[in-house]
């Protein structure tokens, strides 16, 4: 009985794990398209393909809160980059195998 209650438990974690997974790669993509379509008009503008505007280019135009907000995007997408690839905190780190059969014979 306490099988049957654990498996559907352990589907559910996984499945929110995905959903949470998805939802972080998406936010991911839309602070990248945000800053992105800034360089995008910036460029656009000084080709004189597009009117100019009070846009800034990120990182490059002049501007402490712009570069402030800047940064904070940057950071949310290298955080959510690095929790990806994070390893479980549950998980067992063994050590290096020892082979018997190579060590030395003192003898």
């Amino acid at each position: 009985m306490v099988i049957l209650c654990i498996i559907p438990k352990e589907n559910r974690r996984d499945e929110s794990k995905q959903r949470t997974a998805q939802r972080l790669d998406s936010l991911a993509a839309g602070l990248s398209i945000l800053l992105a379509g800034q360089w995008v008009y910036g460029i656009g503008a000084s080709l004189s393909l597009l009117p100019f505007t009070s846009l800034l280019l990120p990182f490059i135009g002049y501007g402490g809160s712009s570069t402030i907000v800047h940064c904070a995007i940057i950071g949310l997408i290298l955080g959510i980059y690095r929790r990806k690839d994070m390893l479980p905190a549950k998980r067992h780190i063994r050590g290096p195998e020892i082979d018997s059969s190579a060590a030395p014979h003192h003898g």
